[in-house]
């Protein structure tokens, strides 16, 4: 079926090309034979115009007038052919296209059929769902600063060290922070350092001057796709803790969004 159809559409397009050309040829055709045309009569009105080369420049005028009248007749049975001819092709096309986007609609419904009973028998197989993960967050107090709200997240899981501050930080920046705004480091009792101009320049926390050395904290600004708005995030050498600054008023939704960055299911 397939071979046929790819048959039927190349046959048309050699139908349409040979139709372009054979029009061609007749408006060349015609263009012959009204120059002949236009030639002898300037040559029969000469005063000087023998009999005998009148009577040839007759013929010749009358064989390209005939020449003529059957290139245009050819080019407009043509032309019709052509329109035809390329209005079913188009139609051909529009068909296709709809039986391809339907094949791919049953391949999808198929393939989510299938995920679906896969799942069923994953549960008769195990007699239950499997269980969660356990949550990595322990606890979270949320602090309401105006405008803004501070989250400060307790993982349940070891202490984190500079490196993967590092590491967390280029993650959440490939995965979720778009446009950012600030970079800053602090020392112990020290105010914090914007070093936003460096991380533009470098492109990487990874690469940065500045970053080689530890600091107590690691601070990254900018929009957040998980959240939907702006985010900071504050990172605590050698603790447990995590501290956002948003907009958003929803402790829920930041649990479950320092669950995810936790996990680094973006």
């Amino acid at each position: 079926m397939n071979e046929k159809r790819v048959n039927n559409e190349e046959t048309m397009k050699a139908d349409i090309k040979s139709l372009k050309v054979l029009l061609i040829a007749d408006a060349i055709a015609v263009g012959v034979g009204l120059v002949i045309i236009l030639c002898t009569t300037l040559v029969l009105k000469r005063p000087d115009t023998s009999q005998q080369l009148a009577a040839a420049c007759n013929k010749l005028r009358l064989v390209s007038g005939m020449i003529g009248l059957i290139a245009i007749l050819s080019s407009i049975m043509g032309g019709l052919t052509l329109l035809g001819t390329t209005f079913r092709y188009k139609q051909f096309l529009l068909e296709k296209e709809a039986k391809e986007k339907a094949e791919a609609l049953k391949t999808e419904q198929a393939v989510a059929e299938a995920k679906a009973k896969m799942q069923e028998l994953e549960k008769e197989v195990m007699g239950t769902e499997t269980p969660a993960d356990p949550p990595f967050v322990k606890e979270i107090k949320h602090l309401s600063l105006g405008a803004w709200h501070q989250y400060d997240i307790l993982i349940d899981a070891r202490i984190y060290g500079w490196d993967a501050m590092i590491d967390w930080a280029e993650y959440m920046v490939a995965n979720d922070l778009d446009m950012i705004s600030e970079v800053t480091v602090s020392a112990m009792g020290q105010e914090d350092r914007n070093i936003t101009e460096e991380y533009r320049q470098a492109g990487s926390f990874r690469t940065m001057e500045t970053l080689k050395e530890e600091f107590n904290c690691l601070s990254v600004a900018g929009m957040s796709k998980g959240v939907g708005g702006p985010l900071k995030i504050v990172w605590f050498n050698q603790s447990r803790m995590l501290r956002f600054f948003t907009i958003a008023n929803d402790e829920a939704r930041m649990r479950n969004y320092a669950e995810t960055m936790i996990r680094r299911k973006f």
